[in-house]
């Protein structure tokens, strides 16, 4: 049973929480500005092996530090999972063992508005599937008197020994610690894969038929897989660096955080890998600019805490006025972030414009006719 625990929230203590939240925000605006400049400066696979050459010029690739690629067939050392998978077309295979158990939740919310508040706190216990369960749940509130049971499984992940790529001919070995792969097929385990007998539900396996249903018992174990697997026959295209035979992850040579290493494994010809390289790339500048700019409109709202703390001491209007101006510092980080963005991409042509504009106008000034 639920235990709860309410409290009041005076305006001193809402004020103080707020003058807190102030050092995180300071630091959170600066670290907005760094991640749009990750964002924007990063080395990207896209960029720097659009440019990569055939496996057959190797040799003038070394040379030029230029990224090589090779498309054909693939193959690999089988891979499986021994406790529960057969061994099949996989480069990584990862199992997933999840058990049901009592799990020990503490939440907070907060009612009302303006200088008095209504903290509750509520302790509570729940059933649900865990990697981790807490043999010790019956020690925390709210979870008095349960008890979880040990794991029979666990999680564990298996990878290929080898891959290969047969390209016109000649056999290429890829490093397959180093593999990243783009719009490869996931792992899709069917209950015919399977070493053991399991009943299959909802996308799981369950050791115990018993424990195939909706609502499972505490004990209950289910079994998921996950991963990266491959068509036979069909073409794939390694881009990377060519050492002897063997494909290992290709750099500029740079080095720091913005610096990239790749071995690029994706299906179909050279353009349409990097076709695929080229969409991942941008969904992480689109996903890094957004977590700028969250960061930065974040970094407003710890920063100005205390002035949006009084206004929301207001009568009638509080609430509404610290809402409007949250969603004011939204919109104005969007703005600020993409100016950032804008300018670090294309600092070059903006300085060089400025230059432009600056000469124009000290030759107007000086071609201009004495008054």
């Amino acid at each position: 049973m639920a235990i709860e625990e309410t409290r009041v929230v005076g305006p001193w203590e809402q004020m103080k929480n707020s003058f807190g939240g102030m050092l995180i925000g300071l630091l959170l605006l600066p670290g907005a500005f760094f991640i749009v400049y990750i964002s924007t400066c990063r080395e990207q696979a896209s960029v720097e092996m659009k440019g990569a050459l055939p496996a057959s010029e190797a040799a003038k690739a070394a040379a030029d530090n230029k990224p090589v690629y090779a498309t054909g067939k693939l193959d690999s050392s089988p891979v499986g999972d021994p406790q529960f998978v057969k061994p099949g077309k996989y480069l990584k295979l990862s199992r997933s063992a999840q058990i049901m158990a009592w799990v020990h939740k503490e939440t907070t919310k907060t009612e009302g508005s303006g200088t008095t508040k209504k903290e509750t706190k509520t302790y509570d216990c729940k059933l649900e599937w865990t990697s981790s369960p807490d043999l010790n749940v019956g020690s925390k509130k709210g979870c008095e008197g349960k008890t979880n049971f040990s794991a029979t499984y666990s999680s564990a992940d298996f990878a290929a020994d080898s891959v290969t790529i047969n390209s016109s001919g000649t056999t290429y070995s890829l490093n397959p610690s180093a593999i990243d792969p783009v719009k490869l097929p996931g792992a899709k385990v069917q209950k015919s894969d399977l070493t053991r007998d399991m009943t299959e539900y909802s996308g799981a396996f369950y050791p115990e038929a018993a424990c195939a249903t909706s609502s499972p018992k505490a004990g209950c174990e289910k079994i998921t897989f996950s991963g990266t697997s491959y068509e036979a026959g069909k073409d794939y295209t390694a881009v990377g660096k060519l050492v002897g035979n063997q494909f290992e992850e290709y750099s500029t040579g740079k080095s720091g955080i913005l610096a990239g290493h790749w071995l690029k494994l994706g299906p179909g010809s050279f353009k349409e890998t990097m076709s695929a390289v080229s969409s991942a790339d941008s969904g992480w500048t689109i996903g890094l600019y957004l977590g700028s700019v969250f960061c930065f409109w974040l970094g407003l709202v710890l920063l100005t805490g205390p002035i949006l703390q009084l206004i929301e001491f207001i009568p009638i209007i509080g609430g509404f006025g610290e809402g409007l101006i949250k969603v004011i510092f939204g919109v104005f980080s969007f703005v600020i972030m993409g100016l950032a963005f804008l300018i670090i991409k294309y600092f070059l042509f903006i300085l060089l414009g400025l230059a432009l504009i600056a000469g124009f106008l000290i030759y107007k000034k000086k071609s201009a006719p004495a008054a």
